[in-house]
């Protein structure tokens, strides 16, 4: 139905029938409205539909087009010809135009593209509300889940938590699930905490029907009667607020009563004294204490000068003194801003290391001064980090400096394990960023209900469902600071048997040295380079076992408690989780065009006449690298269409590489992650060193005792990441400057090891004058003479060298057939070995390295050529240099200084 008055059309929208050429309207459409830019709905990127749906709807509706979301096209007859009928089809297509370009208008870029081909408005809505209301379907249960299980408790305020209420409350409305305002205010009270038994039966019997904002009035003025009442009680009784037992003795000052006054309960009454349970310092029996000792008191020696014990619950550096609930003969939460009166309790902030020991001897100054005690011991945790500071000021004044295991998070103070990611559920949620880790397992779990991940059913008989754990991590950026709080629910797929619920489990990922030959092909021929994540890479294979778990913990459906989910998709942590998302990701790009690369399964690229796209794959991080941008933003579309990805852009980091381009070259760095290890192992002030192995260093077996055999395992762990990714920044010029050649230099050192006479050997390979491939490592047979172990490193080199050719054959556009590889080797006896079809029986145990190396060579797969080795920049990779022959290697390879 439509009305007009006064120049505004309302519509009613309603499905309406197909309009024929008597049904338009010979009336011009009325003129849309003009609406400022700051109530325009906000861009919609694919998530909480329904709200921007609802906002588009208002909008257009202001705007007098919300009709042609349901309108279709009218049709002209073959055998008209009347002109005003005409006119009129022609502004409905002009209005319905505009209504698609103010909804085309209000999708994200990501989304922009993919919808562009719908012709009317009607479609367009059609198609955007078929494809995310099917998607909010389990929305509806986990929204009420929340509702149900929501519980006030005394620890926050009443106000707060019924505010939180009612944004579950208004999700529900949002779901289309109305509830009565009656329904609401009885729940709100139905919830109220504990302490609230009173008010809340009070409330319960009230015959006069309340609103939610009269409920709220009364119990925000009952919960300022009650903080009123509460800091009253504190101020009368402050004096008496230093009361503990179990040993843990204060003694306040305005109390002499040595423990005989009585004590205060939660409201300011007298509570009932619990029995003692220690043992009395007087007699030495149990369930006493020494001021009810009937037996004569034991002389107390006089404690002039003494503080007993000050420092044994001192256990971080900034001196906060653990306290537990056991201490205290009452406890009760407090309400913000509300001050605990504690005896003798002091901290000290400090904000850097230089701090600690100037606010040390401040405190222990103040001590002596005030209390005329000295300070017996002094305890900190992560042994070592603080040693040489304190141990001087501990000796000089008697003190007894006690340390923790280095190491050993487990016996460091509160301090560390604030700092420490959670490692349950409940300690998730309860934990001073609990509001940030929810949010997170909101949107983990968000992810998993659209994706459809699985379903609840009976668990058949003779199955047994896996569990399930949380798993929190905060995500940091480059430069230290907190990026995102991460959530994952794994299952725990250790559990399942081999040849039951799961078969295969490999799943290839590429090779670091095909990522940077695609970043090298892209500084020769000046192409985007582009990042893309996909958010919950394993939620996407389809499983073909049948795989049972149970509901995972706080996100049980209510009333299906003994239901068990049944996984129709892979989850994180099944063993065959990354074969499938692979399986899954290969069948997506090749039903797109992509041709898989052979030497790297998750090397894709697809050539056309207006450009080609190369796209590296590695687990869920992908590398888009394209001559053409139309074609890169096609990737990009398709894969938000069939993935939950994040676009980062142009790449920035990947796999913590650092990635730099400037006109004239691409740079690769880990210098953020070489200042992460030299802190993590505390060697930020070492340093540094002026090459990278000393000539005269002479290698052997340890067989001595280990000493820390988990923290050099770590650190040599660390640095053979760093070697393998970038050793440490590689610099790849552009094609103008220097031409597209790959080339390798192999070395080798005879008997670099003398305890086992094992010799060495390296590679490195350039393309366009920047190293892409290196490799150093000890030779498996024993080479009686050098020509032998350098004929043994021109094979390793060989086989690196038929890889790298076969790679660049799959790269779209680049000559074919590719060029011999030319490899630079110092030994002419090693050359003239390869070059020669002579074979005796003394170098039999080499014979197939002789055969490999001579059919390369007669395939033209390699060329094999002489280098001095001075100008073999391999040279480093196998034996110690001086500080000039180090350089000069460096340079050959394009490596920069780690600080430039």
């Amino acid at each position: 139905m439509t009305t007009e008055s006064d120049n505004v059309v309302v519509t009613e929208l309603a499905p309406v029938a197909t309009p024929t050429v008597a049904q338009v309207p010979a009336m011009p459409t009325a003129v849309p409205i003009s609406i400022s830019p700051g109530e325009k709905p906000e861009k919609f990127s694919g998530l909480n539909f329904k709200r921007w749906q609802q906002k588009m709807l208002f909008y257009l509706t202001t705007l007098n087009l919300a009709r042609f979301l349901t309108e279709d096209a009218p049709k002209l007859k073959e055998d008209e010809h009347d002109i005003q009928v005409i006119s009129a089809i022609d502004a409905w297509k002009h209005s319905d135009f505009l209504c698609r370009n103010y909804v085309m208008n209000g999708l994200a870029d990501s989304l922009y593209n993919v919808y562009s081909d719908k012709k009317t408005a009607k479609e367009l809505w059609e198609s955007l509300d078929r494809k995310y209301k099917t998607e909010d379907a389990g929305a509806k249960k986990f929204v009420v889940g929340r509702f149900l299980d929501y519980k006030m408790v005394d620890s926050k305020t009443v106000v707060s938590q019924v505010q939180e209420l009612q944004v579950i409350l208004h999700e529900i409305h949002a779901e289309g699930m109305m509830l009565s305002e009656t329904f609401q205010v009885a729940a709100i009270i139905k919830k109220l905490p504990p302490a609230w038994k009173d008010f809340k039966n009070y409330l319960k019997h009230k015959r006069k029907e309340m609103s939610i904002e009269d409920l709220i009035i009364r119990l925000r003025i009952e919960e300022d009667n009650r903080r009123s009442e509460k800091k009253r009680a504190h101020t009368l009784n402050e004096a008496k607020a230093n009361f503990v037992e179990h040993g843990q003795s204060s003694k306040a000052k305005t109390n002499n009563n040595k423990g005989k006054g009585s004590k205060l309960g939660p409201k300011g009454g007298i509570s009932k004294k619990p029995k003692f349970q220690g043992k009395c310092f007087n007699c030495g029996k149990q369930g006493h204490k020494s001021v009810d000792c009937r037996l004569p008191k034991k002389n107390k020696p006089k404690e002039a000068n003494v503080i007993d014990d000050i420092t044994k619950n001192v256990s971080d550096i900034d001196l906060t003194t653990v306290v537990s609930e056991k201490m205290f003969s009452t406890f009760e939460p407090i309400e913000n801003g509300e001050k605990v009166f504690m005896g003798n309790s002091a901290t000290s902030e400090i904000k850097v290391k230089d701090e600690a020991i100037e606010k040390f001897v401040l405190y222990k100054n103040e001590v002596e001064n005030q209390l005329n005690k000295k300070i017996k011991v002094l305890r900190s945790d992560r042994g070592g980090e603080y040693e040489s500071p304190f141990v001087d000021i501990c000796a000089q004044h008697g003190i007894i400096h006690e340390t923790t295991a280095p190491y050993s998070p487990q016996s460091n103070g509160v301090a560390e394990r604030k700092n420490r990611e959670p490692q349950t559920f409940k300690e998730a949620v309860n934990s001073i960023e609990g509001l940030m880790w929810k949010e997170a397992i909101k949107s983990e779990i968000d992810s998993i209900l659209q994706n459809h991940t699985w379903e609840l059913v009976d668990l058949p008989p003779g199955c047994k469902p896996l569990s399930s754990k949380w798993i929190f991590k905060r995500k940091m950026k480059v430069d230290g600071s907190i990026d995102k709080y991460k959530a994952r629910l794994v299952i725990k797929g250790y559990r399942q048997t081999e040849g039951l619920d799961y078969f295969d489990t490999y799943s290839p990922v590429t090779r670091i040295n095909s990522i940077r030959m695609v970043l090298a092909i892209a500084a020769l021929r000046n192409l985007e380079i582009h990042q893309m994540d996909v958010k919950t890479a394993f939620l996407n294979g389809d499983l073909d076992e049948e795989i049972y778990m149970e509901q995972p913990e706080g996100f049980s459906a209510p009333g299906q408690e003994k239901k068990v989910c049944k996984l129709v998709k892979s989850l994180y942590g099944l063993k065959q989780a990354p074969k499938q998302w692979h399986e899954k990701f290969d069948n997506v790009m090749l039903s797109h065009g992509f041709k898989i690369n052979e030497c790297d399964k998750c090397v894709y690229v697809k050539d056309t006449e207006h450009g080609y796209v190369i796209v590296c794959l590695y687990v869920d991080d992908m590398l888009i690298v394209g001559s053409d941008d139309k074609m890169i933003t096609s990737t990009k579309n398709m894969l938000n269409s069939r993935f939950d990805m994040k676009d980062m852009g142009l790449a920035d980091v990947i796999l913590g590489i650092k990635i730099k381009r400037t006109s004239d070259e691409l740079i690769l760095s880990q210098s953020h992650y070489v200042d992460k290890i030299l802190g993590k192992f505390d060697k930020d002030n070492s340093g540094v060193a002026r090459t990278p192995v000393d000539v005269t260093l002479h290698l052997s077996k340890n067989k001595g005792e280990s000493v820390s055999q988990v923290e050099y395992s770590r650190v040599i762990g660390s640095l053979m990441y760093l070697m393998s990714c970038t050793r440490p920044d590689i610099a790849y010029a552009h094609y103008t400057r220097y031409p597209a050649v790959l080339e390798g230099y192999s070395d080798a050192n005879w008997i670099s090891n003398v305890k086992d006479s094992k010799s060495h050997s390296g590679y490195v390979f350039t393309l366009g004058g920047a190293v892409v491939s290196w490799k150093s490592s000890k030779q498996t047979v024993i080479a009686r003479s050098t020509m032998e172990s350098e004929f043994i490193a021109l094979d390793k080199c060989g086989e690196e060298a038929e890889w790298l050719r076969h790679f660049l054959e799959d790269i779209p556009r680049w000559s074919k057939p590719v060029p011999p590889i030319c490899i630079h080797c110092d030994s002419q006896s090693a050359i003239g070995r390869a070059q020669s079809n002579m074979y005796n029986g003394k170098s039999r145990h080499i014979r197939r390295r002789h055969n490999t190396i001579r059919q390369l060579l007669s395939t033209g797969v390699i060329s094999v050529d002489y280098v001095k080795s001075k100008d073999n920049i391999a040279d480093p990779l196998t034996k110690g240099l001086n500080r000039k022959l180090v350089e000069k290697s460096s340079r050959g390879m394009r490596l920069k200084p780690i600080k430039e």
